[in-house]
């Protein structure tokens, strides 16, 4: 569907058509990988009807899940995954992952780890609830309340994930009504709009990114004048990982914009 690494990539999620993936879960696909490390290495937003169940099944390259803002949350056989949970399942891990009475929306990236040594990690954002949620979980789960980081004057930072070996960090950012940034890291990056909006200039226009818009832009990707909002916004990053697919595609020519709405 998408190819990431090299070229930016905006998609849309409340703007793109559902298609079933089981009975009562449907899918809004945001990124697939062709010819990537398996066929389920993808990018969704999953919708759980009330009482669906997802069949018991092995994550050979690993998931990572968000929580999104919505009636309820996910469960499984170890833990409910309330909304503004962050989630990473290791590789081989397994569930069998259903909604109680109220149903659920998740973001989920599956098949796209590589470490088979990495945790098993949970993190409470906090961002659709004002208290701490009071969780019971196994031993064996990383669990923790995220705290935001104050990097500049208006903009925050959540560390929710960091691995040094393969170089990949994940984060929420948190910026106040009317930032603006200037800064561009040529490192490759994905982001998910989870609150708000914020625009981005470039070389070739502006394209505003609004709640639950997925961008990818590869390191190659140099022509980011501007960012900044209007009315503040939080949204899901992860750096550090597209060097691999970057690599692949290291010998095209130019550096392309595709824009998918």
């Amino acid at each position: 569907m998408n190819t990431p690494g090299l070229i930016r990539v905006s998609v849309n999620a409340d703007r793109s058509p559902w298609s079933q993936a089981f009975q009562g879960i449907n899918r809004r696909a945001l990124e697939m990988v062709e010819g990537g490390l398996a066929a389920a290495n993808a990018i969704n937003v999953a919708r759980f009807d009330p009482n669906a169940v997802f069949p018991f099944h092995t994550h050979g390259g690993g998931e990572e899940m968000f929580v999104l803002d919505g009636p309820g949350g996910l469960h499984d056989n170890m833990m409910e995954y309330k909304p503004g949970f962050y989630v990473r399942f290791p590789i081989n891990s397994q569930h069998e992952p259903y909604a109680t009475d109220n149903g659920c929306n998740i973001l989920v990236k599956m098949s796209q780890m590589i470490d088979p040594n990495e945790p098993f990690v949970v993190v409470d954002t906090g961002i659709y609830q004002k208290q701490p949620q009071a969780i019971q979980h196994p031993d064996f789960i990383h669990f923790r309340t995220g705290t935001w980081e104050k990097r500049e004057q208006g903009r925050f930072v959540m560390l929710l994930f960091k691995n040094d070996s393969t170089g990949e960090t994940v984060t929420l950012e948190k910026w106040l009504p009317g930032f603006s940034t200037t800064t561009r890291e040529n490192i490759g990056e994905e982001i998910f709009v989870l609150k708000g909006t914020f625009s981005e200039r470039t070389q070739n226009g502006e394209e505003t990114y609004t709640t639950h818009q997925w961008v990818t832009v590869g390191k190659e990707a140099k022509d980011m004048i501007e960012r900044k909002t209007t009315a503040g916004t939080i949204f899901y990053r992860k750096t550090g990982h597209l060097e691999e697919t970057y690599n692949n595609w290291k010998g095209m020519n130019q550096v392309q914009d595709l824009y998918c709405k």
